[in-house]
């Protein structure tokens, strides 16, 4: 199964950006040329090649983007097809905790998730991931937007020797 995964971008002033890789994007945009322009070499234009290439122009402008803003002191969440997508904006002052969800499957499979959870108890989930770059970025994110970083789990799935501290960072004792 494909799953689209968000990238991390740290901006020149210490922001922090969850952003849909550009890749993603141009892929799409060329597939929808490339049909476009095999219909029009072709001089035939078929219904389901005129849909394949509305869905790829579709594709190409799909956004999705977490910004995480200490300078504006708000959490910025934007998706949807662009010009269409709108922002929902969370002020880092509604903003209780981050937490970092790591769990097993019965098959051995592991996965992580980041949410965060709002003084409306709301709980927003920004991203789940199957490697460990979600917990560095949930570090980096805690760290700068200098919010406190929880940790849940399924409890079977977090060995002994697995720390809460950020990475590169040992308990004092």
């Amino acid at each position: 199964m494909t799953r689209l995964k968000l990238i991390l971008k740290t901006l020149p002033n210490g922001d922090i950006q969850l952003v849909f890789p550009q890749a993603f994007r141009l892929g799409f945009g060329f597939m929808a040329l490339v049909v476009a322009l095999s219909m029009a070499v072709n001089g035939t234009i078929s219904m389901g090649g005129m849909f394949f290439t509305a869905l790829c122009l579709a594709g190409s402008a799909y956004t999705e983007q977490w910004g995480f803003y200490p300078s504006k002191k708000t959490f910025i969440h934007v998706r949807g097809i662009w010009p269409l997508a709108r922002p929902t904006v969370f002020p880092m002052a509604d903003i209780e905790n981050l937490t970092l969800h790591r769990h097993s499957m019965p098959t051995g499979a592991r996965f992580q998730a980041l949410s965060f959870d709002t003084k409306d108890e709301v709980r927003v989930i920004v991203d789940t991931r199957t490697d460990d770059k979600l917990e560095q970025w949930a570090w980096q994110i805690s760290k700068t937007c200098q919010i406190a970083l929880g940790f849940e789990g399924n409890g079977s799935d977090l060995p002994e020797e697995e720390s809460p501290d950020p990475p590169g960072e040992s308990k004092k004792q």
